[in-house]
């Protein structure tokens, strides 16, 4: 099952936090029926994943030692890294003194960094799944309470994947 390939991927080495299977999907995310991609998120991947083509071998062959030889023979498993995009949250707000203005900023973009950071971060601070993003609901929730803010009226968000074409806007 997906779990059981996540479950292995946790075991074949410490170097990753998070293993997310897609099960008929190909390496680039399409529906391919029979083949199993695994995306994982290593602990240094701040440092962009240079150890990502070691864990890969790592991972790829301790479990194709452990399932059928099908999908090792028709080279249907494939372990990936998370492909990142960019969050752009837009909050408007007022302020309960004019002379806060920086420092309610400061708060608001060190609250969103915190909330957003994908090991840490959360309500619950351990961070998010692969391939869970925050609504703008959650993001309105994660604001509340910051000092200085007298009301939040907007938080809206977007997204945008560099590509080696530009960077266009995601709709999810």
């Amino acid at each position: 099952t997906a779990r059981d390939f996540e479950a292995l991927a946790l075991e074949a080495t410490r170097n990753i936090v998070r293993a997310k299977c897609f099960s008929n999907r190909d390496d680039q995310g399409k529906a391919r029926p029979g083949w199993v991609t695994l995306v994982v998120l290593l602990g240094d991947y701040r440092a962009g994943g240079e150890l990502l083509p070691t864990v890969r071998g790592q991972i790829t062959d301790y479990i194709l030692r452990r399932c059928g030889g099908n999908l090792a023979a028709l080279e249907h498993f494939h372990v990936v890294g998370p492909r990142f995009v960019e969050l752009c949250v837009k909050v408007e707000l007022t302020v309960g003194d004019f002379n806060q203005v920086f420092s309610v900023r400061e708060a608001v973009s060190r609250r969103l960094e915190a909330f957003l950071d994908p090991l840490t971060g959360n309500f619950d601070k351990k961070g998010w799944a692969v391939g869970r993003i925050p609504n703008d609901t959650q993001l309105r929730s994660c604001l509340s309470g910051v000092q200085g803010v007298k009301f939040l009226r907007q938080v809206s968000s977007s997204l945008f994947r560099e590509t080696g074409f530009g960077r266009p806007e995601i709709h999810l």
